[in-house]
């Protein structure tokens, strides 16, 4: 029997790569704080912009 993949993503689910450089002191602040909430760093810092976008309005 053949294996299906995985389903496609609607548009909206897909995500985007993008390369970012981080000074040291920042990305291991951002490590640390994905860890302690048992988070990616992608994960964190999209939390951590989505706050900040919606403070600004």
């Amino acid at each position: 029997m053949a294996r299906l993949g995985r389903p496609p993503k609607a548009e909206a689910e897909k995500k985007e790569r993008e390369s970012i450089y981080f000074d040291k002191d920042i990305i291991e602040w951002l490590r640390d704080r994905a860890e302690a909430e048992d988070r990616t760093v992608s994960v964190e810092l999209n939390r951590i912009l989505r706050t900040v976008k919606e403070q600004e309005g």
